[in-house]
């Protein structure tokens, strides 16, 4: 599955993201080693790279990350690593298409009900993003938005 996210249709790098995102799911993280989970979180970020034009591509990426939080323990306890996941997210939260936007606040949720303890350093960052969506973006947008911050509640 892997190999295929370099790929060149579309189409295939769309369908091996979903696929990704579907074994997360339903996989426990305890029965699958680092070094794939590393292989399965460069795949779906490179998906969500704001260089991916493709928006089904990104969006199928973004929906595998967030199926892919729960393996990403270690990733998060790595400082760059947890950045550049962070800021991943983050760019994909201003995406021209509101469904990549809408995964992307999903995708920051979990990330605050999972890894409220690593947000600290992103916090400021991720107020003025909410406080955009929530002022200025389509309702399905800001409701997410508005989530991230009653999850951020509920873990206080």
């Amino acid at each position: 599955l892997l190999s295929n996210i370099h790929q060149l249709p579309p189409h295939v790098k769309q369908a091996t993201l979903e696929t990704l995102g579907y074994l997360c799911e339903e996989v426990s993280p305890d029965v699958v080693d680092q070094d794939h989970v590393n292989k399965i979180l460069t795949a779906v970020v490179q998906g969500m790279n704001a260089n991916e034009t493709n928006n089904d591509v990104r969006l199928a990426a973004t929906h595998a990350l967030y199926n892919a939080l729960g393996f990403a323990q270690a990733n998060f306890n790595n400082d760059m690593e947890r950045d550049y996941l962070m800021r991943v997210v983050c760019e994909a939260t201003l995406s021209p298409d509101v469904k990549i936007r809408q995964a992307a606040f999903e995708c920051l949720v979990a990330i605050s009900s999972t890894y409220y303890e690593k947000l600290a350093p992103y916090i400021q960052d991720i107020f003025n993003i909410t406080a955009k969506a929530v002022r200025e973006d389509e309702e399905p947008v800001a409701l997410q938005a508005i989530e991230f911050w009653s999850s951020i509640c509920d873990e206080e």
